[in-house]
């Protein structure tokens, strides 16, 4: 649940007692190869990396790479390669029977009966006069885990493999990087096998830059179902899907790549702040699993270790957050440009509140944003209040010192949004607001646009940490009507940075702070805010 991690150059059990306990909260940005897996003698799971679509593959691969150029054109990118393998051993001559050869697009060959299509591994793009701080070379990864329906002998000819976003659903990840140096720079194992691979350097995204990639399912296009929305880590997102004639499913996201990292809080040992660490674990435990009592982190480890981390995509580490930045204060570690969309976890409510829709075979709609803090949920359906609430969080301030500016995205397929707002939704003004915890208001540009079957509504802009996106859709002469074009938001650019911190600091005679007390049963809570107003399920007194 929560890993203990040595600090400030201590290791556990080496002797030394730090003074001060870190946690950290850490996004995954960082490039690292994939590889096709079948289900094997003793491992029923498997994990399928799309290939791309040329020659005899057609299904289940990835159509097309594209990049904007600075005319407004998109421009197509092409093949180069597989990530180049080094030292390659296979440790199980049967395994190495499921391969090809390391330079077959099939890298994994196919199994139809078994619905495994032909399988491959990371792969690296090219798109001419499209440059990143390195070169022209991008990698992609887009990926899924499997399951053998015949747990106990996943190798029977009876068995098949069922792709689902139960098991996990789709990752996606696009990396502009350099392999043409020298040496080894990463190794590891897929299966029962072991390689290493080139020096792989990270690059940076060209500034204000798009990117589009299409994907073909077939066999595999299960894992659209579910009700999956997709999370992304994307400025300008829009998503599209497409029939075709073979029944096979196209689906297309594009977006910007924005900046994220990995933060952390440090704070002193005492008895006082180990409440605080331990009201955040049981916080997060009860979330993520159900479960609040855990006994990872005791006094006498919080006393002798050194921090606990969380991983920004895992349900509940929003809470966790939420519970220490009330005391201590966040900052960066890094900061890296991403590229990335995952499927997000479908608790049973947000299960539930689909299905009452009709949207299982329906992909719900993206969400995006630049916040490290963003679970990977659905947004939350308010019914009361006929909102759509979803919550994210992060520093104040970059790692530069600048002010951090917030952009979220929501696309919502319009038959969702039909069932959630009723028939007239289409033509509804929208409402989407920008709130601190305590319900006070931030400042934000906001945006709503219909079209290609999505509503997307976008809120930039505003400054963090802690954030409260609410989006409505109603009758009101006040609200936003919808545009057909959705400008283009870049929160990482320079003019957008200056903008944002003009916009979000006004020097407005008046803005004065006031108190409300607010109360719910025996509980009592006080507001402070320029227009305070009391949290949901609270009244004033």
């Amino acid at each position: 649940m929560i890993s203990l991690f040595p600090i400030s150059g201590a290791s556990a059990g080496d002797g030394t007692i730090t003074k001060n306990w870190s946690v950290q909260f850490t996004t995954d940005t960082y490039f690292h190869p994939h590889f096709s897996v079948p289900p094997t003698d003793d491992n029923y799971g498997a994990y399928f990396v799309l290939p791309p679509c040329l020659g005899k593959i057609i299904n289940d691969c990835i159509t097309s790479f594209e990049a904007l150029d600075k005319n407004g054109k998109w421009i197509s990118g092409t093949f180069k390669e597989y990530l180049p393998l080094k030292n390659l051993v296979w440790e199980d001559n049967k395994f190495k029977s499921y391969y090809g050869n390391v330079s077959d697009i099939a890298f994994l060959k196919e199994d139809l009966p078994r619905n495994l299509p032909a399988g491959g591994r990371t792969g690296i793009w090219e798109i001419q006069g499209v440059k990143h701080s390195l070169g022209t070379d991008f990698a992609i990864n887009i990926s899924f885990p499997g399951a053998s329906t015949n747990t106990t002998n996943p190798r029977d000819p009876g068995s098949t493999i069922t792709w689902s976003n139960t098991t996990g659903g789709i990752y996606a990840n696009l990396y502009p990087i350099d392999y043409s140096g020298s040496g080894t720079g990463c190794n590891g194992g897929f299966g029962k096998a072991r390689f290493d691979c080139p020096n792989v350097q990270s690059g940076e995204f060209p500034e204000s830059s798009k990117f589009r990639i299409t994907v073909n399912f077939q066999k595999t296009k299960a894992v659209l179902n579910n009700s999956s929305w997709l999370a992304g880590r994307l400025s300008n997102s829009k998503i599209s899907e497409a029939i075709l004639n073979d029944g096979s499913k196209l689906l297309t996201v594009e977006g910007s790549p924005i900046r994220i990292g990995s933060v952390m809080t440090e704070f002193e040992k005492t008895e006082a702040n180990y409440q605080i660490l331990k009201s955040a674990l049981n916080k997060y435990n009860e979330i993520a699993w159900g479960n609040i009592n855990d006994s990872s982190i005791t006094y006498e480890s919080f006393l002798q270790a050194s921090g606990s981390g969380f991983s920004t995509i895992s349900p509940g580490t929003l809470e966790a957050w939420r519970i220490l930045e009330e005391k201590f204060k966040f900052t960066y570690l890094s900061e890296q440009g991403a590229w990335s969309v995952q499927s997000t976890v479908v608790s049973p409510s947000d299960s539930g509140l689909l299905k009452k829709c009709n949207s299982d075979n329906l992909n719900p709609g993206i969400i995006s944003t630049n916040a490290i803090a963003a679970n990977p949920r659905p947004p939350v359906w308010d019914s009361d209040l006929q909102e759509l609430v979803y919550t994210i969080a992060s520093p104040h301030t970059r790692k530069n010192g600048t002010l951090n500016v917030g952009v979220y995205e929501l696309s919502i397929d319009e038959r969702l949004a039909t069932c959630l707002w009723g028939n007239d939704a289409i033509s509804y003004r929208a409402s989407v607001k920008v709130e601190s915890p305590d319900g006070s208001s931030k400042a934000t540009t906001a945006t709503f646009v219909r079209r290609d079957g999505y509503l997307t509504f976008r809120a930039a802009g505003f400054g963090y940490s802690t954030s409260v996106i609410k989006v409505k859709l109603g009758n009101k002469s006040s609200g936003l009507s919808s545009q057909t074009v959705m400008p283009d938001y870049f929160p990482d650019s320079v003019n957008t940075i200056i903008e944002a911190t003009s916009a979000t600091s006004p020097k407005v005679p008046g803005n004065k702070k006031s108190t409300i007390t607010c109360i719910k049963g025996k509980v009592t809570k006080k507001v402070t805010a320029v227009k305070p107003k009391c949290p949901a399920g609270y009244k004033k007194k």
